[in-house]
């Protein structure tokens, strides 16, 4: 258990995170409606495209709060949800998606008291700093799932083998992945394109932010 003391919000910050919650909820339910959507297909990109629009919103609205439970976790669900419905819609990771990526290991940090001023981190420093940590809080455990998840199929794609196998084997020897250990093959495959990755999350699932969600697989 983590030792963190966890700040005492206000009953309307409760109410607010719950509405939080809701949306993101709701915008989870449209995205999923998309894969059984029989319009035609320039109406569902729109469609899928106002969901993202959606997700992003409550995503600046939660990257506006100071970086700490309860909100945090709810923060990365939403992260967690555009990375995977942008990267459905484009068919690839584009730098932009890194760059979310980044910014929600710099949150986590930021909650821990972790983040240097003026950080200079790349993914991978950042990712053995927030899996080296001593007190991540459990509630931020499932949406870290997700976000390595994500950021392994990104590496792959982009045949950066030895920091997936870095990365494994951190998580290996972590708190994060607890009784879930991921194994390390002794030779890590050819890496396939990132178009053949994706076009089978062509029905990404995109979770809810309920206790135990957002695992990508």
């Amino acid at each position: 258990m983590s030792s963190q003391v966890i700040p005492a919000f206000p009953k309307t910050f409760s109410s607010s995170l719950d509405l939080w919650r809701e949306k993101n909820d709701q915008l989870v339910r449209q995205a999923k409606q998309l894969t059984r959507d029989s319009r035609p297909s320039l109406r569902r990109q729109q469609s899928a495209q106002d969901t993202l629009e959606g997700l992003r919103e409550l995503l600046l609205t939660l990257q506006g709060l100071p970086a700490a439970v309860p909100a945090l976790p709810l923060e990365l669900t939403v992260l967690c949800n555009c990375i995977i419905l942008r990267a459905s819609l484009v068919q690839a990771f584009t730098e932009d998606l890194t760059q979310d990526l980044q910014r929600g290991l710099e949150r986590v940090l930021e909650a821990q008291h972790h983040l240097e001023p003026k950080s200079q981190q790349g993914l991978k420093e950042l990712w053995h700093t927030v899996l080296s940590a001593s007190s991540l809080p459990p509630e931020l455990l499932p949406a870290l799932h997700c976000l390595a998840s994500l950021q392994a199929v990104f590496w792959m794609s982009t045949d950066r083998l030895e920091d997936l196998t870095l990365l494994l084997q951190t998580l290996n020897g972590s708190q994060v992945t607890g009784e879930m250990k991921m194994n390390v093959p002794p030779h890590t495959p050819k890496s396939p394109r990132a178009s053949d990755m994706l076009s089978k999350h062509s029905t990404f699932s995109i979770f809810p932010s309920c206790p135990s969600s957002c695992f990508l697989m």
